[in-house]
């Protein structure tokens, strides 16, 4: 147990030093690396969607590791467990197209993503696990609205490809959250 509050701290802290999916295991660049002069750049739709996507998967990184932590309900701890582990493979996933096309991934979630995550981090108890679940369920809700989005307008097949294989594992989560808020 000790073990997976380090790795949820680790991936956590990463994700908020902008390190995202620069973590040791996934054989990624960091963030920053240097573009070919050749490389031609991503369409506005697919840049856009690499860059949302990756601040999606940062907040639900640093929300799961602290609902893993601080949940009450034990739903709300292996579901925060959960999102940690599939948004870190996620993330990957799109750090692999979007670094090596100079695709610049934010450094932090959004505005409202962080914050959200301030007002849920500052409950506890079960008011903290029924903010979090509603705050889970409105971002997975955001994602697969930028994944529908993506797969109408994109252009780059490989971004295209990312949002059709992210859907499943969204929906599985959106689903598990509203499970839970009847149970927590």
């Amino acid at each position: 147990m000790r073990s997976l509050h380090r790795a949820l701290r680790a991936t956590a802290v990463a994700a908020v030093l902008g390190l995202g999916t620069a973590t040791v295991g996934f054989g990624i660049a960091g963030v920053g690396s240097a573009q070919p002069a050749d490389q031609v750049a991503l369409p506005y739709q697919d840049s856009t969607y690499l860059m949302v996507s990756h601040q999606s998967h940062m907040s639900e990184m640093i929300s799961g590791s602290r609902a893993a932590l601080a949940g009450m309900c034990p739903a709300v701890r292996q579901i925060g467990a959960m999102l940690v582990v599939d948004h870190t493979r996620l993330d990957a996933m799109g750090a692999a197209v979007a670094l090596p096309n100079g695709v610049p991934l934010p450094l932090t979630p959004n505005a409202e993503q962080s914050q959200q995550m301030w007002d849920t981090g500052m409950r506890f108890g079960r008011d903290f696990d029924l903010s979090w679940l509603r705050m889970q369920e409105r971002f997975h809700v955001q994602s697969l609205q930028a994944g529908a989005r993506q797969m109408e307008l994109g252009t780059d097949e490989r971004v295209t490809r990312l949002a059709r294989d992210a859907a499943p594992a969204i929906q599985h989560h959106l689903m598990m959250v509203r499970d839970a808020m009847t149970t927590c």
